[in-house]
Formats: structure tokens, C-alpha cells, sequence
């Protein structure tokens, strides 16, 4: 028998263990829900080989594929740092605890939660099985952050949420008190939020503020002040018509 040979029967064996004691990537609630939404598009070209991320599982060792194309830079360094960190690192490295709250603050999280309702809709018919996954998923993230937090206690890095407290809390008082009620103010006040306590972050994570960061604060900044003179020239038009003649 060939050493290729035995490699195969070797990998069948695990295979059939991992099934058996309900391991390996088709019994694994992260490796299911990371296939839905990573690897190559079967209806894409074939990938150049640089563009393929291969990561491990950290709970059943598997590896699986994340398909870079089209990614810029940023995007492509924002994914490997993903997918090598694990819930370990977040209660012992300052690097990845900052980054996993970054993650909270990034705008794709919206999309996220807009899919798992969309999944999760009576009237798909795959909810039900999407719900499944989704418990399944939870089930296991509590059970191990639950042993990290009694090794390494609930919060290992407290100065990330102080200085994110401390931003949103001060953009309050950094801005006028509109005159009048403004559409879209208040959601263009929380965008600048937003980017700010992103920005700090990544001053943690890669030691520098990302070019789509600054680009994304410096327009919010600009909306923000052009609502502004709006408002004040708004109010200077109404103390006009009902000065005193």
C-alpha cells in the first residue's frame, strides 16, 4: 500500500470519528455558518491562488477557504486578522479585544443582523433551519466564553469600552443644539460616533487610522456643518419676518 494510499484511509478514518463524536465541518456550528458566507462563487472565475485565504477552525481544526477577490487592502487585512484570532485572544490580547469591539462599530454589522432576520422569516423556507444554526451557534460561544470569563475574568481590557464611553459621550455637548428639528441630524451625529471610536481603535489594532475611516469621518464632519449653517440661516430668516417694525 502506497504512503498516498495511507494518507487517504487515514484522512476516511477521521472523518468517519470526527462524524461518529460529532466533530469535524459538517457537525461544527462555526464552520456551517462561515460556508454560507465564504469560499470561492462557484459561478466566478477560478480565484488566482493569492487570493484564497486558508484558515483553521478553532473548534474542530478544520480548514476552510475565504476568497480575497476584489478586496482592497484594508478589507483583505481586516479578514486575516478575522480569521487568526481566536476567543482566547480576546481576554489576553489587548490587539484583538480592541478589535473585536472595533468590529461592533463597522457598518457592515447592520447587514449582518439584516440577514439572520431575513433567514430567520416565516416564510423562508430554509428558517427553520437557520434558526437551528443560529442556536446551535450561540449555544456554543456562551459555553466558551463562559470558561474564558472564569479564568480571565469578564472584561481583561476595560480601557477599550472607557475610551469608546468617553467619546460617545462627549459628542453631545461638540455640537450646536439645533434650532429646529432636522432630519438626519441625529443619525449623522452617531455616524461621527462612529467613526471617532473607530478611529481611536484602530490606533490600537494596526497603529494607524485607516484611510476609509478618515475619508467616512471627514464627510460626516462636513454634512454635519452644512446642516448647520442651514439651521442658523433658517433661524436668522425667521427672526427677520417676526422682528419688530
Amino acid at each position: 500500500m502506497s504512503p498516498r494510499t495511507n494518507l487517504k484511509s487515514l484522512g476516511a478514518a477521521l472523518t468517519r470519528l470526527e462524524a461518529a463524536s460529532g466533530m469535524g465541518r459538517k457537525n461544527c456550528p462555526v464552520c456551517r455558518w462561515y460556508q454560507r458566507r465564504s469560499g470561492p462563487d462557484p459561478k466566478n472565475p477560478e480565484p488566482y491562488p493569492g487570493d484564497l485565504l486558508t484558515s483553521k477552525c478553532e473548534f474542530c481544526h478544520s480548514e476552510y477557504t475565504t476568497d480575497l477577490t476584489g478586496k482592497s487592502e484594508e478589507e483583505r487585512e481586516e479578514i486575516r486578522l478575522e480569521n487568526s484570532i481566536t476567543l482566547k485572544d480576546e481576554y489576553t490580547d489587548s490587539r484583538a479585544s480592541a478589535y473585536r469591539l472595533w468590529t461592533w462599530f463597522q457598518p457592515w454589522q447592520k447587514q449582518i443582523w439584516k440577514k439572520l432576520e431575513e433567514d430567520q422569516k416565516p416564510t423562508d423556507p430554509n428558517a427553520r433551519a437557520s434558526q437551528k444554526l443560529c442556536s446551535e451557534l450561540e449555544s456554543l460561544m456562551k459555553r466558551r466564553h463562559k470558561r474564558l470569563q472564569a479564568k480571565y475574568g469578564e472584561d481583561p481590557f476595560p480601557e477599550h469600552g472607557r475610551l469608546a464611553r468617553a467619546i460617545a459621550d462627549a459628542e453631545p455637548g461638540r455640537r450646536k443644539k439645533m434650532s429646529f428639528y432636522v432630519e438626519g441630524y441625529r443619525d449623522l451625529e452617531w455616524e461621527e460616533t462612529r467613526c471617532l471610536i473607530s478611529a481611536q481603535l484602530e490606533k490600537i489594532i494596526w497603529g494607524e487610522v485607516w484611510a476609509r475611516t478618515a475619508a467616512a469621518l471627514e464627510k460626516v464632519e462636513r454634512e454635519i456643518e452644512e446642516l448647520i449653517r442651514a439651521d442658523e440661516a433658517k433661524l436668522m430668516a425667521t427672526r427677520v419676518v417676526f422682528s419688530p417694525r
